[in-house]
């Protein structure tokens, strides 16, 4: 059972300026307990967060608007993190460093062992994201309409690990010899993202329709989730680099038909660049117990990311120069198409349809594995998210 008070108040208002301006004003409130409820931490009192809009529409003819925002928004709690500190306070981890055994079968004594203790940060603040946002949209034609927006976000105390027993330098002792390692649960975490979103639409009351949308974007973090520890807990800068979810480029399309005979043919089209995947050694080579998070030395600059040639992970004693995520895996794309036809009878309506999801039939692969050690380095071992083979679906829907 977790006791997790939610506590939110909200208020918002509207007003319309002279000139063609309209300004939106709001503020919100958010409270949770979570935290002093399992593991007895001061709550959050302070997060406040505004955030003001506006539209205006410069010209006589209203087909003209220019749009913008600021907001301060919080998140909320992840429960698990909740979960497994609680968990964590009546036991303790031992890492075996020097085990006394030559193979599992044969006897041997244990090497040195240390606890390692998990906790919580001493003032928890809710994950946070500042978005700016600047655009404008004008009507060309009847129908026809352009958009381009600009935007950019900012996000602070995002969820992450440390190490408070961290060595002050690889392969040294830790500051606390009697303990290993202090794992604590916190919001250190930082992400930037900006992107420029732009678009044409074009929907006639007559005739073939369609949309079309391209984003630029650029997202970075230095941490990736809650269970996230950096490759050098001195240098957590270092690991600030593209975010698992960048998505450089992408372009969506959609078209729309009202045929005669109450037929209806609708398309989607979606591509995106593809994902960024991380290279790791797959062991240990700063000495900090972690085999997860080590990153090579580009060997070959300008070499082939998926040749273990490019890197090189026979070092010790420090991290390696590699930056996180800087490779890209395979581009996505998706062609979805949907006909359909109304007939309508008595206190009825009967909708015969087909779908294909995939129609081409594209092969889109997810990232690649990176770790250096293993026989799969490069090869990507799954499609990509929401990718699936071609589907074709034939139904019917009754409305009476």
């Amino acid at each position: 059972n977790l006791p997790n008070e939610l506590y939110a108040f909200f208020a918002q208002d509207t007003w319309r300026v002279l000139g063609g301006l309209t300004l939106n004003v709001g503020v919100r409130y958010d409270l949770e307990t979570g935290y002093r409820k399992i593991n007895g931490v001061p709550d959050d009192h302070n997060n406040v967060q505004p955030r003001l809009g506006f539209v205006w529409a410069p010209f006589d003819d209203a087909r003209t608007a220019i749009r913008g925002g600021w907001g301060l928004y919080v998140d909320r709690s992840f429960l698990n993190v909740q979960l497994d500190v609680a968990a964590a306070q009546n036991s303790d981890t031992i890492v075996i460093q020097n085990p006394g055994y030559p193979d599992p079968f044969s006897r041997g004594t244990l090497g040195a062992v240390t606890p390692s203790k998990t906790v919580i940060a001493v003032n928890p603040q809710a994950p946070q994201t500042q978005n700016v946002s600047l655009g404008f949209q004008r009507e060309i034609g009847t129908g026809l309409s352009v958009s381009a927006d600009g935007v950019y976000s900012r996000g602070r105390y995002q969820f992450n690990n440390r190490d408070l027993n961290y060595p002050l330098f690889p392969g040294g002792p830790r500051p606390d010899p009697t303990i290993g390692r202090i794992i604590q649960f916190g919001m250190e975490g930082n992400s930037w993202s900006t992107a420029l979103l732009s678009g044409v639409q074009y929907h006639p009351q007559h005739g073939p329709g369609f949309g079309i949308s391209y984003t630029l974007s650029k997202s970075l973090r230095d941490v990736e989730d809650f269970q996230y520890f950096s490759q050098d807990e001195l240098k957590p800068q270092a690991d600030k680099g593209p975010a698992a979810n960048d998505r450089r480029h992408q372009v969506v399309v959609s078209f729309n038909w009202n045929l005669p005979g109450d037929i209806q043919f609708a398309s989607l089209a979606s591509a995106r660049s593809g994902l960024p995947w991380n290279v790791t050694t797959g062991v240990d080579n700063n000495l900090d117990t972690q085999t997860t998070n080590d990153r090579p030395d580009l060997a070959v600059p300008g070499g082939d990311p998926l040749d273990k040639a490019t890197y090189n992970a026979n070092f010790t004693r420090r991290s390696g120069n590699l930056g996180r995520n800087v490779n890209r895996g395979p581009d996505y794309f998706s062609l979805d198409a949907r006909l359909s036809k109304h007939i309508a009878l008595p206190r009825m309506k009967v909708e015969l349809f087909a779908e294909a999801f995939n129609v081409t039939n594209y092969v889109s692969l997810g990232v690649p594995t990176g770790n250096l050690r293993s026989g799969a380095f490069g090869q990507s071992a799954a499609l990509a998210t929401s990718a699936a083979p071609r589907r074709i679906e034939l139904g019917f829907r009754v409305n009476f």
